[in-house]
């Protein structure tokens, strides 16, 4: 079976176990191996550290693509001093955007944006010094 497969069968028994998933990392160095019978109380055990990703531009899922500082924590993509990137203006597509935003680019301030992991397109990493504001 292929390997995401068997993590996601994984999330899911821990979920229906009562838990909540906040260690992708370790369910995934485990092969995924977590019965259904696994109990609530070692799920909640399972505690990631942050992951500081740095600057990066997201694409979440129905569209919506967001420039920000990125953390994961837990189950969550954490994006600070994020903006939506609401018009590229761009005439080469969104990877133009990883030097900076164009004259054309219309973003809007949006404070601190959580998605969750699984609602994550793609991320491109930027150059940090061309969008921190």
């Amino acid at each position: 079976m292929a390997e995401w497969v068997r993590v996601a069968e994984a999330i899911a028994n821990l979920v229906h176990a009562g838990g909540e998933v906040k260690d992708i990392a370790t369910l995934m160095q485990s092969g995924g191996d977590v019965p259904l019978t696994y109990a609530a109380a070692e799920v909640h055990e399972l505690e990631v550290e942050s992951e500081h990703l740095g600057w990066k531009i997201v694409v979440l899922q129905r569209g919506w693509v967001v420039v920000g500082d990125v953390t994961v924590e837990g189950g969550e993509l954490v994006i600070r001093d994020a903006s939506v990137i609401r018009y590229w203006g761009t005439t080469k597509g969104l990877g133009e955007l990883v030097d900076g935003p164009t004259e054309k680019t219309k973003l809007d301030p949006a404070g601190t944006v959580r998605a969750h992991v699984l609602g994550v397109v793609l991320t491109l990493d930027v150059k940090a010094e061309k969008w921190a504001a």
